[in-house]
């Protein structure tokens, strides 16, 4: 696995998507903001730099 890196996420949704970013070895979530359709440049935490890091995307309507 590679450390956590900038990367661009290209969203073809007709709905606001959330995003959450996800430390499998803690646990630990934070926010990443909304995230409509187009690219976009998403920044791990630099809190976890180095770190494993997922980035968890859904629809704004689930609310969960």
């Amino acid at each position: 696995l590679k450390p956590a890196a900038p990367f661009t996420l290209t969203v073809e949704a007709l709905d606001t998507l959330t995003g959450e970013w996800f430390n499998p070895l803690t646990n630990e979530r934070i926010a990443a903001g909304t995230i409509a359709a187009g690219s976009r440049e998403m920044n791990p935490p630099a809190v976890w730099a180095g770190g494993l890091v997922v980035l968890h995307v859904r629809t704004a309507k689930l609310g969960r």
